[in-house]
């Protein structure tokens, strides 16, 4: 991919992409970044290499940009990661039973699939109140289908009774009456459900069929009931362009929407028939990107030096039988971290290997990225997806990496054309 290909190193800590005809000049140690016309790099260079004083307003307005984002400065400190904090954030797997059958489940789930001596109720409340206890602000109930957990609102209950923040995920088959609306609503800070569009065919044949019907009726309930929505749109060959009619629908009802394109994960690497062309991904998610920026949810900042994709450092998972994982896309046996019947979760989080394995994954030491100058803007990507690709958790995959950082360039240009592109009224859908 060679549109986001690094065009020249202006100095140690600092070099030029192409975009759209003009240039992003980026200061890969500080993470700073401006954009510049053609007939301005010749002075940015000379002045970032030999501190040259501006010669007209306009220059000394670059010359001030220059100043501003300290494009020149060579040294930054970066943050430590050697503490141990705990994560803010939970994702609870209540069942991996799901009365549908995805093409692209990334947990497999499916009808009738049980592990043996799951959590019962009791278990599960004293495992929710250790969680509160320990510093987790956030539980996000999932599955499978987490309305098949018989015991669903007296979770949401006592998660919201001690203070946590609750959310579910749910393809909203049970959500059938205005009663289960408002009582959601009453429970939830967050409600996602999945719909991959408004047209029930292109859905059905994603999720199966009836499944739009429950979907759509349980955000319509939803909405009346005043509940926080999300929808989660996963995009594949049978609904590549259904983003931008669920995108208008969303706006509309006031409703966040996480579109991601169909992913080579559990029940996904099997489906490949469904999968997207490299370009069409591409396309899709550079349109998210755009749409984001219109909105001012801009993902990245200057300044900010990102090292690590968050995985046992701002969330990690539990599943139904108490066995604790770093990240919800990464139950695999060989990162299990522990099980909650057999020790406290905080030892879990501070001493098991899995856990100082994940805090030790940030970018700088990762091989293929610790050089990279896009390395404190995407931090090695999802490592939960990376590990898919290769079977390796510090491993990269090539083509992830490329749309990763034509994504970031986009996003960084972005940042000094937002206003711009959005008198032209190209990323407003």
């Amino acid at each position: 991919m060679k549109r986001g290909a690094k065009l020249e190193r202006i100095s140690d800590s600092v070099v030029a992409y192409t975009r759209k005809n003009q240039f992003i000049v980026h200061n890969f140690i500080l993470n700073s970044w401006i954009v510049v016309d053609e007939d301005q790099i010749e002075f940015v260079k000379e002045n970032i290499i030999n501190g040259l004083p501006g010669f007209s307003p306009e220059t000394k307005k670059i010359e001030n940009l220059i100043k501003l984002y300290k494009l020149a400065q060579t040294e930054n400190e970066i943050p430590s990661m050697s503490q141990v904090n705990i994560p803010k954030v939970v994702y609870f797997v209540a069942t991996y039973n799901c009365n549908i059958n995805c093409i692209y489940c990334y947990a497999e789930a499916g009808p009738a699939r049980k592990l043996p001596n799951e959590m019962k109720t009791d278990e599960t409340l004293k495992t929710i109140s250790e969680l509160k206890d320990i510093g987790i602000e956030t539980i996000v109930f999932t599955g499978g289908e987490v309305s098949l957990r018989k015991d669903l609102f007296t979770l949401l209950t006592h998660a919201k009774n001690i203070g946590l923040k609750a959310n579910i995920i749910s393809n909203g088959s049970f959500i059938r009456t205005r009663e289960i609306a408002e009582k959601l609503a009453n429970l939830c800070n967050l409600i996602t459900i999945s719909l991959d569009s408004l047209d029930e065919e292109e859905h059905d044949k994603n999720r199966g069929k009836n499944s739009w019907n429950n979907a759509k009726t349980a955000i319509d309930l939803l909405l009346e009931a005043g509940a926080s929505i999300k929808i989660n749109q996963t995009v594949t060959l049978n609904n590549k362009d259904a983003i931008d009619k669920l995108r208008v629908f969303t706006d509309e009802n006031n409703i966040r929407l996480n579109v991601v394109p169909f992913g080579e994960m559990g029940r996904g690497k099997e489906k490949q028939d469904f999968a997207l062309q490299v370009s069409d991904r591409l396309q899709i998610e550079l349109d998210s990107t755009r749409n984001r920026m219109s909105r001012n949810e801009t993902q990245i900042q200057p300044f900010i030096i990102n090292q690590h994709c968050g995985f046992g450092i701002g969330e990690f998972s539990i599943d139904l039988v108490g066995d604790v994982y770093l990240c919800k896309l990464l139950h695999t046996p060989k990162l299990k971290a522990g099980n909650v019947r057999e020790q406290p979760i905080k030892d879990i989080i501070t001493n098991s290997a899995a856990f100082n394995k994940a805090r030790n994954s940030r970018v700088d030491n990762l091989k293929k990225c610790k050089d990279c100058t896009f390395k404190y803007l995407c931090a090695g990507g999802c490592r939960g997806l990376q590990y898919e690709l290769t079977s390796n958790l510090d491993g990269v995959d090539h083509t992830e990496c490329d749309i990763n950082k034509e994504l970031l360039l986009e996003s960084m240009w972005l940042f000094f054309n937002r206003d711009k592109e959005l008198k032209k009224n190209e990323y407003i859908y």
